[in-house]
């Protein structure tokens, strides 16, 4: 790494670098949870991450930066920093040598569209080419089942959702969704299918994301993204204060299945040297986290199943596709069991236990082209060990997963029905770019006759 995070400045990211003339220093964005900490800084990457630069050149909420030299001069020390600021890119004198801008920046385009933290632009000293297309993040929640595979029916109204869990008894659905105006915002929504109502359920400073549902359907755990990671209860109803279940520093913890009886929670976590790890929490106890599954393999999407004998989870392999497993769930202090069963062949992520543990489903196919598959589990007739078998039957097409969704999909317990975020503006056609050529020169006029 050339940058380092700091948790002072409540810091969610260095994003989007580039390289001023020597190819040696570069502009980038730090992004951080307080709007006030953001902006464009510039690194060295001949420096250490905690040597380098911690003097922010201009604030922003969204990058890149650009330098552009002053025309005619390449071994000029003084140039332009063409940045986004308030819809608007923004041009400043900025010197070389200090590294500093002078002078008051001024708007030469505006709107300029973003997506995210990013402004969608791009520019030399002759063209500058941007979009005023802005946003991208509202997506329509739909319906689809055995009978409409394809048309799907809306549930409520569009909306910037970046989550989706669904209850259990398919009535409500839990959301992500993103301020867009500050895209270092998120806050968790709750959905009621049958009023039609969406209800904001957590207030925090910071991301709050990655919600699960309790398996009766009281409470909400989720992830809430600040100068640390905390692991918090929401009672569903939104009434009382959020309770702790772990804090811990940002390592991507994600909160994926709960056992039947409230005690037991998997959550995922990314480790120097293993990758991304399954570890278990118990909530009734120290509240202490223990590695589950942590190889050298990457680990995640664990699902405890409601009879709490077995983990469904995902494996890849470095550069491999990922595949869905199954091992049987130690506790923690148990021996711990290294046998595991692949049980899907052709790529596969998303498991979830249906019917009560009767069946277990996956996504699966390409990118373009993916579907939910569905195996039957074949029950022994005795108590089943860790060390006995498990087994499953050969796999079928449940139902598809709709173009445009991408990872914003939540299939209902009975497997009957799934929830699908669709872009909005995917049937809107593909708004133009703007291509300014010359751009500076007019620029460059206008301050010589003010001048």
């Amino acid at each position: 790494a050339i940058t380092a995070m700091d948790t002072g400045r409540q810091e969610m990211g260095h994003r989007f670098p580039t390289f001023l003339p020597d190819d040696r220093r570069f502009l980038y964005l730090r992004a951080s949870y307080d709007p006030e900490q953001s902006g464009i800084f510039v690194g060295d990457i001949d420096s250490a991450p905690e040597k380098q630069p911690l003097t922010r050149v201009v604030a922003a909420l969204a990058g890149p930066a650009v330098f552009i030299a002053t025309p005619g001069g390449a071994q000029s020390q003084t140039g332009r920093l063409l940045f986004f600021r308030a819809n608007a890119l923004m041009l400043q004198p900025f010197d070389l040598k200090t590294l500093q801008v002078s002078g008051e920046p001024r708007s030469v385009a505006e709107p300029v569209g973003t997506f995210l933290d990013r402004a969608v632009f791009s520019a030399t000293s002759s063209t500058l080419v941007y979009t005023t297309a802005t946003g991208g993040l509202d997506r329509q929640l739909r319906w689809y089942d055995a009978s409409d595979r394809t048309t799907g029916i809306d549930a409520g109204t569009p909306g910037p959702y970046t989550d989706l869990a669904i209850s259990r008894d398919g009535t409500r659905a839990v959301v992500g969704v993103s301020e867009l105006e500050r895209g270092s915002r998120r806050s968790i929504w709750m959905i009621d299918f049958a009023r039609n109502t969406r209800t904001r359920l957590t207030f925090n400073g910071g991301r709050d994301r990655s919600p699960i549902w309790s398996s009766d359907g009281k409470a909400i755990i989720y992830v809430n993204e600040l100068t640390e990671t905390t692991i918090a209860r929401k009672q569903a109803s939104g009434e009382g204060t959020d309770e702790v279940l772990f804090k811990g520093d940002n390592e991507g913890q994600t909160p994926t299945s709960i056992s039947q009886d409230g005690r037991t929670l998997l959550f995922t976590a990314a480790r120097a040297g293993t990758r991304l790890d399954v570890f278990v929490l118990s909530l009734d106890g120290s509240h202490k986290p223990a590695p589950l599954i942590a190889t050298r393999l990457s680990e995640s999407q664990a699902q405890l199943s409601p009879d709490q004998r077995w983990v469904a989870y995902t494996e890849q392999e470095v550069g491999g596709r990922p595949e869905v497993f199954v091992r049987p769930f130690t506790r923690p202090g148990a021996a711990a069991v290294a046998t595991k069963w692949q049980v899907s062949t052709e790529g596969g992520g998303f498991p979830q236990w249906l019917g009560g543990g009767s069946q277990l489903s996956y996504v699966t196919g390409t990118v373009e082209m993916q579907r939910v598959d569905v195996v039957d589990v074949v029950t022994a007739s005795d108590a089943t060990t860790a060390g006995q078998a498990f087994r499953w039957g050969p796999p079928r097409p449940l139902l598809p997963i709709p173009k445009g969704a991408g990872s914003l999909f939540a299939l209902t317990h009975d497997g009957k029905r799934l929830l699908a975020g669709i872009p909005v503006e995917s049937n809107i056609a593909p708004r133009p770019l703007t291509v300014v050529l010359n751009w500076l020169s007019g620029l460059n006029r206008a301050q010589t006759t003010a001048q």
